[in-house]
């Protein structure tokens, strides 16, 4: 039954290059010595490994035909199915004539894939680019990654006798699948909810045509100096005395509602960190006179009202996840930094730029303590494992807490927590310390209190500093400028007068304010291209989109 043809055919149509070379570099007497035929009632052929089955030996089409649910028989070319373990193949072959899904099989036994690749004709599926295989978990992962959004399906169709097999392998795919989904459907959110608004700050905040400084000015200016971060978390409320009373001895970055807290007790921060998109007047209830005294560090795709404020100085944190920056900062001779999901890493990583010696945290507990999420006396009730939190539903786990045992916190706390984990060991961070009593564990994080924190010592004079040097010289208007150019010239010249495939290479090449604009449009289109409908509808919306970018550039 073996048959060197029928691999090469197979190797042939398949364009994974990875697993390619993989099966090539196995021979196939290294992948028979447990493999045997049976031959059920009804004729089919099943594989043993050992002496174990891949497929039910009683009618393997109809098992095969069993795990395919009306559900899926109805999903569309964005949907996603997939399997662990191959068998002989009638799975594949049932997902792939009763569904218009994508297909992913992870089959975790290297050899025992080689082995199919010489005995079963893959090369229907291998020519279909819907259709992905591999004895790679990972490449699995990022293929179902990838071509997933949010509003898309996903299900699992695993044969009882290959979750015998296969169980940790299983549980490993899925949890580490799911792992990686939640981040990606944060993407995903991100992008449809933010990437036009903060087109639309980019743009406010160049013709504010404001004086600022950026992270670069303060770079390893504070080797010996010490920071603390302060949370809006409740331990704030817990050590607001100790802030006080140590306000001497360290650099203070605020975010968020800290800011409220630290005015009605006057405690005026070094920094203050902004990154809000939107909404930032009615979150952030502090007086002119307080946000006068402060040096704000803003987020470059920030809301403009937010460098309106009246303030001592403004920084400009410019982040790499912004196409217009990405694309003039080489002109401009611009230092980019890492994107962060929250203002709190934001102030981390512009203390760790700085150089300070060692960077103290409080307030970000990243937990509740008796159902208060923040540092007011205001708590939450929780029903169904959800809350309702500055007005959005949030769903409520259990994650480790430095006690020991196990804490409550939001769902999306838990990529924070993440977040904080990879900054930590990717930058090496020794010297990081939470005052927490209570809060989320972070590896890699230490924790202590104000009780047993030793600084010798004043903190150095920011405000000073910051007289002392001379704001940016960097002409952001002409690259705005530039960018209304190229606008104009795609909407005169070449939308309606070229290909769909031109228009798309023009739009991500050259315009970075229209490639970020129409970032969920792009990948729509991209994903539906085969309709009849999608190439009209993507234009409509280009033109809309140029003449409301052009409006607010005007």
């Amino acid at each position: 039954m073996y048959n060197k043809n029928m691999f090469e055919k197979n190797i042939e149509k398949l364009s994974n290059i990875k697993l390619k070379e993989r099966l090539k570099s196995i021979p196939i007497t290294d992948c028979t010595n447990d493999i045997a035929f049976v031959q059920t009632l009804n004729g089919n052929i099943v594989f043993l490994k050992g002496e174990i089955p891949t497929e039910d030996t009683i009618d393997p089409i109809g098992y095969a035909k069993s795990l395919v649910t009306s559900d899926m028989k109805n999903f569309s070319n964005n949907d996603i199915i997939a399997s662990v373990g191959f068998g002989v193949g009638y799975i594949i072959d049932e997902l792939y004539n009763s569904t218009k899904a994508k297909i992913v099989i992870y089959e975790p036994d290297s050899k025992y894939l080689r082995f199919i690749f010489e005995t079963v004709d893959l090369t229907q599926f291998l020519s279909d680019k819907r259709v992905f295989i591999s004895d790679n978990m990972d490449d699995c992962i990022d293929f179902i990654i990838n071509n997933y959004l949010n509003d898309d399906k996903l299900e699992f169709a695993i044969s009882r006798v290959l979750s015998i097999f296969y169980k940790d392998d299983i549980e490993s795919f899925t949890a580490n699948l799911y792992s990686k989904l939640k981040n990606k459907i944060v993407d995903i959110n991100t992008i449809k909810t933010l990437s036009k608004i903060w087109v639309n700050n980019v743009i406010n905040f160049i013709n504010l045509d404001k004086k600022f400084y950026t992270l670069e000015d303060f770079k390893w200016k504070y080797g010996d100096k010490n920071a603390l971060i302060l949370g809006a978390g409740p331990s704030l409320k817990d050590n607001i005395e100790s802030i006080k009373n140590n306000r001497n001895k360290f650099v203070i970055f605020a975010v968020n509602k800290a800011l409220k807290i630290l005015e009605e007790n006057d405690i005026i921060p070094d920094f203050a960190v902004f990154a809000d998109a939107r909404y930032v007047k009615q979150t952030y209830n502090i007086s002119e006179e307080f946000t006068s005294k402060l040096n704000i560090i803003v987020d470059w795709k920030a809301e403009a009202a937010i460098s309106e404020f009246k303030s001592n100085s403004t920084i400009v944190y410019f982040s790499d996840n912004e196409l217009f920056i990405k694309k003039y900062a080489p002109e401009l001779k611009l230092q980019l930094h890492p994107a962060e999901q929250t203002t709190t890493i934001i102030a981390l990583m512009s203390a760790n730029y700085m150089d300070f010696e060692k960077i103290y945290l409080c307030g970000v507990d990243l937990a509740f303590k008796e159902n208060q999420p923040y540092c007011n006396d205001n708590k939450i009730e929780i029903q169904n494992s959800a809350t309702i939190i500055d007005k959005a539903q949030k769903h409520i786990i259990e994650v480790p807490s430095i006690t020991g045992g196990m804490v409550q916190t939001r769902e999306d706390y838990s990529v924070f927590i993440k977040s904080f984990e990879a900054i930590i060991k990717t930058k090496g961070l020794k010297n990081l310390y939470n005052i927490t009593d209570f809060g989320a564990y972070i590896e890699g994080m230490n924790y202590t209190t104000f009780d047993n924190i030793n600084i010798y010592g004043s903190k150095p004079d920011v405000n000073e500093y910051i007289k002392s040097i001379e704001p940016a010289n960097i002409n952001l208007k002409s690259c705005l400028d530039k960018e209304k150019e190229i606008l104009i010239n795609i909407n005169n010249n070449i939308l309606g007068h070229s290909p769909i495939n031109l228009i798309l290479k023009k739009i991500i090449e050259n315009s970075a304010l229209l490639n970020e604009y129409l970032q969920l449009e792009l990948m729509e289109y991209t994903r539906n291209a085969d309709s009849p409908e999608a190439k009209d509808e993507f234009l409509s919306k280009c033109i809309l989109a140029i003449d409301k970018l052009l409006a607010i550039i005007y």
